[in-house]
Protein backbone atom coordinates (compact mmCIF):
# COMPACT_ATOMS: atom_id res chain seq x y z
CA UNK A 1 0.00 0.00 0.00
CA UNK A 2 1.26 3.46 -0.78
CA UNK A 3 0.25 6.90 0.46
CA UNK A 4 -2.68 6.98 -1.96
CA UNK A 5 -4.51 4.46 0.21
CA UNK A 6 -5.73 0.92 -0.01
CA UNK A 7 -6.61 -0.65 -3.31
CA UNK A 8 -8.75 -3.62 -4.17
CA UNK A 9 -12.21 -4.57 -5.23
CA UNK A 10 -15.38 -3.47 -3.51
CA UNK A 11 -17.63 -6.26 -2.32
CA UNK A 12 -21.35 -5.59 -2.39
CA UNK A 13 -22.94 -6.69 0.86
CA UNK A 14 -26.50 -7.52 1.84
CA UNK A 15 -26.85 -4.66 4.37
CA UNK A 16 -24.80 -1.72 3.07
CA UNK A 17 -26.43 0.91 5.34
CA UNK A 18 -25.80 -1.21 8.44
CA UNK A 19 -22.21 -1.82 7.36
CA UNK A 20 -21.67 1.89 6.71
CA UNK A 21 -22.99 2.68 10.21
CA UNK A 22 -20.77 0.01 11.81
CA UNK A 23 -17.69 1.20 9.93
CA UNK A 24 -18.40 4.77 11.02
CA UNK A 25 -18.79 3.60 14.65
CA UNK A 26 -15.43 1.84 14.40
CA UNK A 27 -13.76 4.94 12.93
CA UNK A 28 -15.17 7.14 15.70
CA UNK A 29 -14.15 4.69 18.43
CA UNK A 30 -10.66 4.24 16.95
CA UNK A 31 -10.18 8.00 16.66
CA UNK A 32 -11.30 8.69 20.22
CA UNK A 33 -9.83 5.71 22.06
CA UNK A 34 -6.68 4.97 20.09
CA UNK A 35 -5.63 8.24 18.50
CA UNK A 36 -6.78 10.80 21.08
CA UNK A 37 -6.35 8.75 24.26
CA UNK A 38 -3.65 6.15 23.55
CA UNK A 39 -1.53 8.28 21.19
CA UNK A 40 -2.43 11.60 22.84
CA UNK A 41 -3.49 13.00 19.45
CA UNK A 42 0.06 12.73 18.06
CA UNK A 43 0.47 10.94 14.73
CA UNK A 44 4.16 10.25 15.36
CA UNK A 45 3.39 8.71 18.75
CA UNK A 46 0.66 6.57 17.21
CA UNK A 47 3.06 5.41 14.49
CA UNK A 48 5.77 4.60 17.06
CA UNK A 49 3.37 2.63 19.23
CA UNK A 50 1.92 0.86 16.21
CA UNK A 51 5.43 -0.21 15.16
CA UNK A 52 6.11 -1.48 18.69
CA UNK A 53 2.83 -3.40 18.66
CA UNK A 54 3.58 -4.93 15.25
CA UNK A 55 7.05 -5.94 16.44
CA UNK A 56 5.54 -7.64 19.47
CA UNK A 57 3.03 -9.48 17.29
CA UNK A 58 5.78 -10.62 14.93
CA UNK A 59 7.85 -11.91 17.85
CA UNK A 60 4.85 -13.73 19.34
CA UNK A 61 4.10 -15.31 15.95
CA UNK A 62 7.73 -16.34 15.57
CA UNK A 63 7.70 -17.97 19.01
CA UNK A 64 4.42 -19.72 18.15
CA UNK A 65 5.81 -21.10 14.90
CA UNK A 66 9.01 -22.22 16.64
CA UNK A 67 6.93 -24.07 19.23
CA UNK A 68 4.95 -25.78 16.45
CA UNK A 69 8.14 -26.89 14.72
CA UNK A 70 9.57 -28.25 17.98
CA UNK A 71 6.87 -30.10 19.94
CA UNK A 72 7.18 -29.94 23.76
CA UNK A 73 9.03 -33.26 24.01
CA UNK A 74 11.79 -31.86 21.74
CA UNK A 75 12.09 -28.44 23.43
CA UNK A 76 14.77 -27.80 26.00
CA UNK A 77 13.87 -25.78 29.05
CA UNK A 78 15.99 -23.04 30.57
CA UNK A 79 14.73 -23.88 34.07
CA UNK A 80 17.24 -25.94 36.09
CA UNK A 81 16.00 -29.30 37.35
CA UNK A 82 16.37 -29.92 41.08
Amino acid sequence: MDKKGATGKAIVHKYPKLEDRLVWQFVEAFYKEVFLEYAEGERSLLNSRLNRFKGGCEEAFSMYMQARRNPPEQQTEDVPVE
